[in-house]
């Protein structure tokens, strides 16, 4: 009896074992089909540009079945997938190139793919430009390559298989396959670069500097004398270096002189990255009407005259700043500086600071004069 039940329990235990284990690896397959996530860089300057609030979408176009182009009707639909920015997106993430890397990648596009056939399957997939003023948008295509199995009672993505036909130039791209790999080793990416000029392209409204001035960058003249030779004229030399990490073409910006009544009097343009000087009169100032933000600007006041000059204020992407150059930025207040004269005398005294000169050699010859009769009378005692 006793081995009977032994028998028993040991067959009881063997078949729960083998339940077990046809509960652990059950004969039909999950799906295990392959990702496909499209890697998107946005580059921007080092500083000086807000990341803009954008959504960049990329389609899949049905190419071909097994090789065949003519059986693209039998291509399963892969909807369009999208990769959003925010303003408050700042971080480089490839400290190896120059200016700012935003790199992301999308959802899985095969997500909710359900193949019904093996075989292979190809798309082309490219970028759909959009609208974001100074955006570069990517030209690259692709040519992806799915190779679907029957898995179990599913079909799968086994492989992945991805071919550059464009760069993001829209430039033919001529190479072999290769085999899609996906997080830091994606190589199926599109890259996007954004160089944001600004600038105040009518400039008017009097003397002062006009905040559609400080969109780019103003540098506004003034004498501080009771009243200003209005026809003395002061040399300004400035040097404006492009963008660190700027993917743009551009060689040259603009600017105008304009007149104390808000008139522009001079249009010029300059090369980025070369000196050049500007003559401004009392209450004229210069405004630039087109230029890359992100731009460093150096100046300095060259030729005075008979007038000793300082930085009254000075501010870049709204922080104000105590040095004789800083970056054009976006930022709330902008980029200005007020620069002021006085006239000074032959002697390089200040005209203003005479009667304090004068008062201190008065009281300066009276403590002189106390002292040496002090002596005297000291000495006659």
């Amino acid at each position: 009896m006793k081995s009977l039940k032994s028998k028993i329990v040991a067959s009881t235990l063997a078949l729960c074992l083998v339940g077990g284990a046809v509960i652990a690896n059950p004969q039909k397959a999950e799906a295990t089909g392959k990702p496909l996530n499209i890697k998107k860089v946005l580059n921007l300057p080092a500083e000086g540009v807000t990341t803009p609030e954008e959504t960049f979408t990329f389609t899949f176009t049905a190419h071909s079945k097994d090789g065949d182009t003519e059986k693209t009707a039998d291509l399963q639909a892969i909807n369009p997938v999208t990769v959003s920015y925010t303003n408050t997106e700042t971080e480089d993430n490839n400290t190896t190139k120059d200016g700012k890397q935003l790199i992301k990648q999308s959802a899985d596009a095969l997500a909710n793919v359900k193949f019904t056939s093996a075989g292979q399957y190809t798309y082309t997939v490219k970028e759909t430009a959009g609208s974001t003023t100074d955006m570069t948008y990517s030209q690259a295509e692709y040519l992806v390559s799915l190779f679907v199995k029957k898995v179990g009672d599913n079909y799968e993505v086994t492989d992945i298989q991805i071919k550059q036909t464009k760069d993001d130039k829209g430039g033919e791209v001529t190479g072999e396959k290769t085999e899609y790999q996906p997080g830091d080793k994606n190589k199926f990416a599109f890259e996007n670069n954004y160089d944001k000029k600004d600038g105040n392209a009518n400039p008017k409204n009097g003397p002062e500097i006009q905040a559609d001035d400080k969109k780019g960058f103003a540098l506004r003249k003034t004498i501080t004398d009771d009243t200003p030779d209005a026809n003395a004229e002061f040399t300004f030399n400035l040097k404006v270096t492009k963008p660190v990490g700027s993917h743009s073409d551009a060689t040259a910006f603009k600017y105008v002189v304009v007149d104390e009544k808000g008139t522009v009097v001079e249009k010029q343009s300059g090369t980025y990255g070369t000196a050049f000087d500007v003559i401004l009169k009392h209450n004229q100032r210069i405004v630039f009407t087109e230029v890359l933000l992100g731009s460093k600007v150096a100046f300095d006041e060259t030729v005075a005259g008979a007038y000793t000059g300082s930085v009254k204020s000075a501010t870049f992407n709204g922080t104000a700043v105590t040095d004789k150059e800083g970056t054009i930025g976006d930022q709330e207040g902008g980029n200005f500086v007020e620069y002021e004269n006085k006239t000074q005398t032959p002697t390089g005294l200040l005209i203003d600071n005479l009667p304090f000169i004068a008062l201190i050699a008065v009281a300066g010859l009276g403590i002189f004069f106390f002292v040496k009769n002090r002596k005297e009378d000291e000495a006659l005692a």
